[in-house]
């Protein structure tokens, strides 16, 4: 979705959760009320998705 997108939906009142290999890359956005989750992006796979899945919390 990309990081501008992500901002303008926090800025918004929206809950947002982004991926990414490097959490320093991110601390901008937990700055500013994102959830940023620690990823892997490049191998996609079942065990990927769940483990994203797991990390929101409802």
């Amino acid at each position: 979705m990309g990081k501008e997108t992500a901002e303008q939906l926090i800025a918004e009142g929206y809950i947002v959760y982004s991926v990414a290999r490097r959490m320093d890359e991110m601390q901008d956005l937990k700055k500013q009320g994102g959830n940023p989750i620690k990823m892997g992006v490049t191998i996609v796979s079942e065990r990927l998705y769940s483990c994203g899945i797991n990390a929101v919390q409802y």
